[in-house]
This record gives structure tokens, C-alpha cells and sequence, in this order.
């Protein structure tokens, strides 16, 4: 159960890697992708809370393992919650808790918001607004995902040593969303981030998004804020 919690945050990972390499001379973007993610990236930016149930998936070529589960995100700015069944991952903007039910504990650290428009983990919305100056992008084609028709894209990091070697995103044409993201590495595995639902503008409060210790009091809580 450990390990579905650390596939998920690997995966969240993985994109920031993406979205954060250093970028080298600009090279010439397809410009019919940079159109369609820069639409969705609008379309999502312009959203104030969102609900997303969603399938991970993480796949060994070499192997042939494979694990998966389902699950849900809110989000609200930078806040969020992620719910895995097995664990849950609250974050306030400033503090994130890590509930590994097993274990009965939550880790908690502090992870104050970048204020930049790069994706890092202290915002999974971004996600969903792929579009920036840090990557190259290619149109494929279109593809049918869960009935819808789908733009698919593929993304590549600028850095060519990166460990990862492409992102693929299908984007649902009709209603200007990330419907499934792939990520493929150089060793094999690949990571998949299937969108179920999406419910755009729904009703949250800030405590959603904080771990609630009064309730769960059989919950040891591991404070790891300013431990180096």
C-alpha cells in the first residue's frame, strides 16, 4: 500500500521534472499543439475549484508489472486534496500532510507555493494547464478515449538528458481538457493519469484541505517542519 502512495507522488513528480528543466535555445514549437494546450491551459486557469476522479497507472516495460488504482482531486489555487483510499494528501498552500492509513500516521511538512507559473508539487492543477515555454511540442493525431475524441500531443523536455523521455496528452477536443497524460522514461516504466470525471466550480471549504487531527486522534502525527 506503501508503494500505491509513492507511485502517485512519483508520478506528480515526473511532470514537474518536465516542467522544470532549464531550457536551452528555444526550438520551433507545432504550432496547432501549442494552440490546443494553450486553450485548455486558459480554460482551466480561469476555474476557481475543481473535482477530479481519476485512474494512475504505472507500468514496467521490462518487467511487465503493472499497478493501478482509482482516485480523487480537489483543488482550489494551490490547495488540494488527494485521496488514494489507502492514503490521502492535504495541502494548504503553505503545509502538506501525508496519511498513510496502514501505518495509522501522518507526516507533515511545509512547502510554501512558488508564486511562479512553473508546475511543481505544490500545485496539481498544473496538470491540467500543460502549456509553458518548457517544452517542444508535436500534433499526432486524434484518438478515442473513454468515447471522446481526443487531440493527442507529445510533449519533450528540453533537456536532452533528461531521464524522461517524452509526455503524451490526449485532450478532449469538445471540451478543451486533459483527458490522460503518459509519461515514459528512459529505464521503461511509464506512469498513465487517466481522467474519469471532471466537475469544474464545485463547492469546498479550507478545511478540506488540512488533515483534521481532532477526528482521527488514532492518527500518530510525524511534524517534519523545519527538520533538515
Amino acid at each position: 500500500m506503501i508503494k500505491t502512495l509513492s507511485f502517485c507522488i512519483l508520478f506528480l513528480l515526473t511532470v514537474a521534472v518536465f516542467a522544470q528543466q532549464p531550457q536551452a535555445v528555444k526550438p520551433l514549437q507545432d504550432p496547432m499543439a501549442a494552440d490546443i494546450l494553450k486553450d485548455v491551459s486558459q480554460k482551466m486557469n480561469a476555474l476557481a475549484t475543481m473535482k477530479v476522479d481519476f485512474v494512475f497507472k504505472q507500468e514496467d516495460s521490462k518487467s511487465g508489472d503493472t499497478v493501478s488504482f482509482k482516485g480523487t482531486i480537489l483543488m482550489k489555487g494551490v490547495k488540494y486534496h488527494i485521496d488514494m483510499g489507502v492514503s490521502e494528501i492535504f495541502y494548504d498552500g503553505l503545509t502538506m500532510w501525508t496519511w498513510v492509513k496502514e501505518n495509522k500516521e501522518v507526516n507533515v511538512i511545509e512547502i510554501p507555493p512558488t508564486g511562479d507559473n512553473s508546475f511543481d508539487f505544490t500545485n496539481p492543477r498544473n496538470l491540467f494547464t500543460l502549456y509553458n515555454g518548457n517544452y517542444k511540442y508535436n500534433y499526432i493525431g486524434e484518438e478515442t478515449v473513454g468515447g471522446s475524441i481526443c487531440q493527442k500531443i507529445d510533449l519533450f523536455p528540453k533537456e536532452v538528458n533528461s531521464e524522461y523521455t517524452r509526455m503524451r496528452v490526449w485532450v478532449d477536443g469538445n471540451k478543451d481538457q486533459i483527458k490522460m497524460v503518459k509519461v515514459m522514461s528512459r529505464n521503461g516504466e511509464h506512469f498513465t493519469f487517466r481522467i474519469r470525471s471532471f466537475t469544474p466550480n464545485i463547492t469546498v471549504t479550507d478545511d478540506m484541505f488540512r488533515f483534521n487531527s481532532d477526528i482521527h486522534k488514532d492518527v500518530e502525527v510525524i511534524d517534519l517542519r523545519g527538520v533538515k
